[in-house]
């Protein structure tokens, strides 16, 4: 009954907020999500793909959960190139979806290499530094364990969270002392799969709750999140945070309506600005409530489809919500004809 709640109040909101806009592009179906999560993906793929960094970490993370939801094997295959590109080296949580998808010991070899040699975990000089390496590791780490079974990959995982709480974690605020949203996003990623028996599970979950909790004050009015929370620009804050409550709502994990607004004034923000920046058509001028597009990066790009793929899994989700969810989102549909 919660979940059905909690639903009806998303999308309610959606229809709400769809209607108020000046726009009827608003993408709150599954079709108009999807064509969104083309437009935007495929606009970005005619570059060619970037090298090795942190905000292209997001971004093969974001393109491979599209190729998961749409199955359009385009994705895949850029994520392939990117990778061998770049020979498979690095802290990179797409090389394990790759390795996924056609298992070949190659993808995953220099990642197991640098897990035995044991990321560091002790505070960085450089707290900025230390909150991606943290962000980067974590959920590389989980999933490491769940394609090869090695125990030890679990042990550094634990050290790792441990030293952030230390380092960068501020108690009073429930805040870390930067990069929240990358932070954030990456506990979702860690307690999904996250064995259910760990020890640290309530440890993860506690902490994933109280940022979450401290973040939703500090929403703006217009649905976005300010770039010195995490240090980085508003629009990939604002759609990490919002995938982060997206999921927390999915699993039942966050409490209730405050959420559900939060992520859509986020998602309706998040759809203004990527307007601004891939045009629904040729000529069309869209300028977002901040009067400035968001640069066109890896970083934008991916943290938007983080968000996308995740509120498609929700529109997904195969239970007695699905006839309230359809009858909702008909509702917007017809008054918008």
């Amino acid at each position: 009954m919660r979940f059905l709640f909690i639903c009806h109040c998303l999308f309610s909101w959606l229809f709400i907020v769809g209607c108020g806009s000046s726009s009827d592009t608003y993408p709150s179906t599954e079709e108009e999500i999807l064509a969104s999560i083309a437009r935007v993906n495929d606009k970005w793929q005619q570059q060619d793909p970037s090298s090795l960094c942190v905000d292209s970490a997001v971004y093969h993370i974001g393109n491979m959960a599209a190729y998961r939801t749409t199955g359009n094997v385009n994705y895949l295959r850029y994520s392939q190139v990117w990778a061998e590109r770049n020979a498979w080296k690095g802290c990179q949580y797409a090389y394990i979806d790759l390795y996924k998808a056609y298992p070949e010991e190659h993808k995953i070899s220099d990642l197991c290499r640098l897990m035995a040699m044991e990321p560091s975990v002790s505070k960085a000089t450089d707290e900025r530094r230390f909150s991606q390496d943290v962000s980067m590791w974590m959920p590389v780490l989980v999933e490491l364990y769940g394609v090869t079974g090695n125990i030890a990959c679990l042990d550094r995982l634990h050290k790792m969270f441990d030293a952030a709480l230390i380092s960068l974690y501020d108690v009073d605020t429930s805040l870390f002392v930067c990069n929240n949203s990358r932070i954030l996003a990456s506990m979702a990623l860690v307690i999904e799969r996250l064995p259910l028996r760990d020890a640290y599970r309530e440890r993860y979950l506690r902490i994933y709750s109280s940022v979450a909790r401290a973040l939703f004050s500090l929403q703006q009015s217009d649905g976005h999140w300010n770039a010195n929370i995490s240090e980085s620009d508003s629009f990939s804050v604002t759609a990490l945070i919002a995938f982060s409550y997206l999921w927390g709502i999915r699993h039942d994990l966050l409490p209730g309506s405050d959420y559900t607004v939060s992520v859509a004034r986020a998602w309706a923000y998040l759809s203004a600005s990527m307007d601004a920046i891939v045009p629904l058509q040729a000529g069309d001028a869209v300028v977002p409530s901040e009067g400035v597009a968001p640069l066109f990066t890896d970083l934008t790009v991916g943290s938007y489809l983080w968000v996308a793929t995740e509120m498609l899994e929700t529109l997904r989700t195969s239970n007695r919500s699905s006839a309230l969810l359809a009858s909702t989102l008909h509702q917007k549909s017809t008054s918008l004809q």
